[in-house]
């Protein structure tokens, strides 16, 4: 089973996705080794809100069921991780609080998919996410990879763009994404 752990810091929630069957994360000299010790070592702010999150009522760990899990992000309004898959291309949303998953899209159009890098867009009210069709299981096909960027709804997972890199040049693909 894959695991997620969080480290948190003033403004930061860092999601760290393993590998399936990876050992669990050990917790690295001067972090703090459970999720008492987080929510008395830091203090996770939303732009000075009183109101913010705190960590003591997230998790230390959560397991995950996204097949080898890639890319992850935090949505700090909803208190959800996002995290994808290499092995399927289905996005997954984790509630920090709860440890509840679920699947918020999976791709339908045919291909190999992954899905990797994603970010939250918070004015736009959208997860961004750099996807791919590995389609060297199609035999001898140039490129060998079609890289996109699709645009999801926070609250349905429903796509509502997608962009193909291809335009720009054929090879082109993301890995990461940042919404700046």
């Amino acid at each position: 089973m894959s695991a997620l752990r969080w480290v948190a810091s003033p403004l930061l929630l860092l999601p760290l996705a393993l590998g399936c069957d990876a050992a669990p994360l050990e917790p690295d000299a001067g972090l703090p080794a459970d999720a008492e010790t987080l929510s008395d070592a830091h203090t996770l702010t939303d732009a000075g809100s009183a109101d913010a999150a705190s960590p003591s009522a997230y998790r230390a760990r959560y397991d995950l069921d996204a097949v080898h899990p890639e890319g992850g992000t935090f949505d700090v309004a909803s208190e959800r991780f996002f995290v994808g898959s290499l092995g399927d291309g289905s996005v997954h949303a984790i509630d920090a609080r709860t440890g509840e998953q679920a699947v918020v899209f999976r791709e339908t159009e045919p291909g190999t998919w992954w899905t990797l890098g994603m970010d939250v867009d918070e004015a736009r009210h959208r997860l961004v996410v750099c996807a791919m069709d590995d389609r060297r299981e199609i035999g001898d096909v140039d490129p060998p990879y079609e890289g996109w960027v699709w645009e999801l709804d926070l609250t349905t997972g429903e796509r509502l763009a997608r962009h193909r890199l291809g335009d720009a040049f054929d090879t082109a693909t993301c890995t990461d994404v940042t919404v700046a």
